[in-house]
């Protein structure tokens, strides 16, 4: 017995002399909170990114829509004249400048957006699952993922919008039938 327990301190003066090489990045997976799990989740995901490209379709939208809705009253249509007569460029560019400043306040909030997204991450989902999914993304198979990714969304957008069309085509030639039951024949 005596000689099982001098093995084990044997044992143990051997590995705590041993030096031990930690990286950096070891350490932090040891002691990652589920917040830091998350956040490194989204940053590994190029969550910003993909901001980026969800804004960038949508400003063109906002700017239509903030000039359309200035024409929909009598203060607004006054205001549409001034600016064609005297803003460099017209209502167009009054629409694309409302673009750029939307853009970079949107831009600015981006921290604010991805630290409400960690935290849901957080609510949504168990520590462990945190961890599994971190440690997939900075897996080789979780890096060759989010490198396709780019590549695969430009091709289902393209197929979106080609589908997409012809939805907003068919429903267009349903909704001219229908009006055409209470106005008559439209041509």
């Amino acid at each position: 017995m005596r000689h099982i327990k001098m093995k084990y301190i044997v044992l143990a003066s051997v590995l705590a002399a041993y030096p031990v090489h930690l990286r950096s990045e070891d350490v932090r997976e040891i002691h990652a909170t589920p917040i830091e799990d998350a956040r490194a989740i989204i940053a590994a995901a190029r969550t910003e990114a993909l901001l980026d490209t969800m804004f960038a379709q949508l400003v063109p939208v906002m700017e239509s829509a903030f000039v359309g809705q200035l024409s929909t009253s009598a203060v607004g249509n006054s205001l549409l004249k001034e600016i064609d007569a005297k803003y460099p460029g017209g209502r167009d560019a009054f629409g694309k400048r409302f673009g750029q400043i939307i853009t970079v306040g949107m831009r600015a909030k981006y921290p604010d957006i991805l630290e409400a997204t960690a935290r849901k991450y957080v609510e949504r989902l168990a520590p462990e699952d945190l961890r599994v999914a971190r440690a997939f993304y900075e897996s080789e198979a979780g890096a060759r993922l989010l490198a396709a990714q780019p590549e695969l969304q430009a091709q289902l957008q393209q197929v979106g919008q080609q589908l997409g069309s012809q939805v907003g085509a068919d429903s267009a030639d349903l909704l001219l039938d229908e009006a055409e039951k209470y106005l008559g024949e439209i041509k």
